[in-house]
């Protein structure tokens, strides 16, 4: 199912198994992946303002980070945890998904996060949903991951 309630959530451009294949070969070859509009426009849309609506709240430890975090609802785990997207993500990384772990990050002007030996996450694979539908190269801004 790549439903929830009564909307679409991944557009149907990638669904189809040759798509999807070509995704996982990039990914491999890659071990990285963008893919622009994944989610269908009307699920999209209500995600959004879903997100934006939440109520984040600042974290600041001056050695390791400064952002906004706020706990996401459960219509979101629910359809982004359905079986239908964690088929499709197991589809592209090529091992079972059996469950994901979610967090809402906000990012604003002097937000930050540092390389920190001390905090090391455990292995695994991130998902990037990006909001900011008009964001412009010329403001800056970066997302690195090192080894």
């Amino acid at each position: 199912m790549l439903s929830a309630g009564g909307f679409m959530v991944i557009n149907a451009q990638y669904l189809g198994k040759e798509t999807q294949r070509k995704i996982k070969e990039i990914f491999l070859k890659e071990k990285k992946v963008i893919l622009f509009n994944f989610f269908d426009d009307n699920y999209y849309q209500k995600l959004k303002k879903e997100i934006l609506n939440l109520k984040f709240k600042p974290e600041i430890n001056y050695l390791t980070h400064c952002y906004a975090h706020a706990a996401l609802s459960p219509h979101f785990h629910d359809s982004v945890k359905s079986r239908g997207c964690l088929d499709f993500l197991s589809s592209i990384i090529g091992t079972k998904t059996a469950s994901l772990k979610m967090k809402a990050f906000s990012f604003s002007w002097r937000d930050y996060t540092i390389l920190y030996d001390k905090n090391k996450e455990k292995p695994g694979i991130d998902i990037i949903v990006d909001l900011t539908d008009d964001w412009k190269q010329e403001w800056g801004g970066a997302l690195t991951y090192v080894d």
